[in-house]
């Protein structure tokens, strides 16, 4: 902790702490800050409860209706959304949707047998309107 203030203060003070805290920053090694969204901050079902799921972790996202699940490696968690606008928001080089009712994360597909692809031991369909954009973008990153 490089400082804190005790109500009531005055102007002068908060302007101490404050270069105090930016002299503190700039002799630090601190990496710049990026702009890959590395989190997603989720709403889970009971009132002020929520997750935060590592992008990483996301195995795939399921429409459930007026909800989708996402489903982690280590918990799943279900929340008022829709694909369409999450579709927008996962970051393309990483997820991508291959159904209506689906967004995978390409970086968990185990294998791809016909119109399914295979993460963990779960089975999902490629539907036909996603198939030949899904197959572009695997042929991009096969190793040859």
């Amino acid at each position: 902790m490089s400082d804190y203030l005790l109500k009531p203060f005055s102007f002068d003070r908060f302007q101490k702490a404050v270069q105090k805290v930016e002299q503190e920053l700039s002799q630090a090694d601190v990496p710049p800050a990026s702009n890959a969204l590395t989190h997603i901050l989720i709403k889970g079902d009971a009132k002020n409860k929520f997750h935060r799921l590592a992008l990483v972790d996301i195995l795939y996202v399921e429409g459930l209706k007026n909800y989708v699940q996402f489903v982690g490696t280590k918990e799943k968690v279900i929340t008022l959304q829709n694909l369409k606008h999450l579709e927008q928001l996962l970051p393309n080089n990483q997820f991508f949707r291959i159904h209506k009712s689906y967004i995978i994360n390409l970086a968990h597909i185990n294998k791809i047998d016909g119109n399914m692809a295979y993460i963990d031991d779960k089975a999902i369909p490629i539907g036909n309107s996603y198939r030949k954009n899904f197959f572009e973008r695997i042929q991009k990153e096969k190793l040859d």
